[in-house]
Order: structure tokens, then C-alpha cells, then sequence
């Protein structure tokens, strides 16, 4: 049980909640094979939703046929949290991974061999990534193509 020490605020707690069920829901995703994993995800949820029914913030949960969940609201919020997140780590893999691609291009063998000893890449890198990050800003993918030659060695 919370202690006066402990008092938090529905809004505070709902923020709390909120940061969980993002949490929650990656977590999921990355362990759907592990079902030992997710039955204790199940379980930290359950915690956090009886930790609002002990804290009286009965609202901020609704209950489907005996089972407690995040309300409505909440799960709006999550969703569109984790779309934002999802777009936004799109563009910056894809940024990272021709910036890096286009930069191994660029190095001879032995500059390879020296460069996987390590492990950062030199600042050099970041030029590739920055041009990236201006054509994808200003294009999207619409001026990504594959070259035609390239298509034909994978047929």
C-alpha cells in the first residue's frame, strides 16, 4: 500500500501507466515466442492496473469480461505513441544503414580491416548520414530506386 510519503497525483500516475503500456507493448513484440516471457509482461500489467484500483483511480481502467485493462483513452494514447515512434525510427534506420553503406563504399580494404577492429565508426560517417537525412527529409523514398543492372543479378 502507498504511504503518505508516496502520494502521486491521477495525472502523474496515468503518465506512469501510459509509459508501462509502451513499454509493455515492445517488450511483447520482441518476446511473442517466449511465452514464459510474455506471462510475466501479463503479469507487471496486472500489478500496474490493481496499483490503480488501490489508489482509487478506478477511471483509469475498464474491466471486459473480468478482465482489467488500460481504458480506452490510454490505449488511444499508446497507439499513437508507438506509431509515432515507429515512424520516426523508419526514417532514422534507414538514414543509418545507406549512410553506413554508402561509407563502406567509400574506404579501401585495409581501412576495412583497420575499421572492423573497432567499435565506432569515424566521424566521417556522419556526412553520409546527414545526406541522407536531407534527401529523406526533402524526398522521402520517391528518388530511391534500384539500378536496373542490379535487378537483373538478382534474377
Amino acid at each position: 500500500m502507498m504511504t503518505n510519503k508516496h502520494k502521486i497525483t491521477k495525472n502523474k500516475f496515468s503518465e506512469i501507466l501510459l509509459t508501462f503500456m509502451v513499454g509493455d507493448f515492445v517488450r511483447e513484440l520482441v518476446s511473442e515466442e517466449n511465452k514464459k516471457k510474455l506471462k510475466q509482461l501479463e503479469e507487471g500489467m496486472g500489478y500496474m492496473l490493481n496499483i490503480a484500483v488501490e489508489l482509487e483511480f478506478d477511471d483509469l481502467i475498464e474491466d471486459l469480461h473480468g478482465s482489467r485493462l488500460p481504458e480506452n483513452s490510454l490505449c488511444l494514447r499508446e497507439e499513437e505513441i508507438v506509431r509515432e515512434f515507429s515512424d520516426f525510427e523508419f526514417w532514422e534506420t534507414l538514414e543509418l544503414r545507406l549512410g553506413q553503406r554508402d561509407y563502406y563504399k567509400s574506404l579501401s580494404s585495409s581501412e576495412k580491416y583497420s575499421l572492423a577492429k573497432s567499435f565506432w565508426l569515424p566521424d566521417k560517417v556522419h556526412e553520409y548520414y546527414e545526406k541522407y537525412r536531407k534527401e529523406l527529409e526533402k524526398h522521402g523514398v520517391d528518388r530511391l530506386y534500384i539500378c536496373e543492372q542490379d535487378m537483373e543479378k538478382v534474377k
